[in-house]
């Protein structure tokens, strides 16, 4: 299981029930959060997060994959999604266990010394954009 945060964005499309939905069976603990300081502050009980943006979906397949990765490799410790948006492929980590920190505007880790690995199957793509 992981805990699910979902960034507050200005977009006036939101997706956050598509993004409950598809992550059903996944997640036990979800938080809408303003920014990254939440996440750090936030005690999490289970051993991976995961983050996205309130305007972002994932598609089947990514949701597969991740199943399949929280379970993986135990030294691994944040997972790299790709976002598609129109023809432009993009990629971030959106995926950690839960002793990583992130970096105050960003999804980015603060320490350097973590294992990561990209995940290849699936995407996250932004509605409305």
């Amino acid at each position: 299981m992981l805990t699910l945060y979902i960034m507050k964005t200005h977009h006036k499309e939101k997706n956050i029930a598509d993004l409950y939905y598809t992550l059903s069976g996944l997640w036990s603990e979800g938080m809408i959060v303003s920014n990254v300081k939440e996440i750090n502050k936030d005690e999490k009980s289970t051993d991976w997060y995961i983050v996205f943006f309130d305007h972002e979906k994932i598609s089947f397949e990514l949701k597969d994959a991740v199943e399949i990765m929280m379970n993986a490799d135990p030294k691994i410790d944040v997972f790299i999604f790709m976002e598609k948006n129109g023809e432009v492929i993009t990629q971030s980590p959106r995926m950690f266990r839960n002793h990583v920190l992130l970096q105050k505007d960003s999804f980015l880790p603060i320490d350097n010394g973590y294992k990561y690995e990209r995940i290849l199957d699936g995407w996250v793509k932004k509605i409305g954009v």
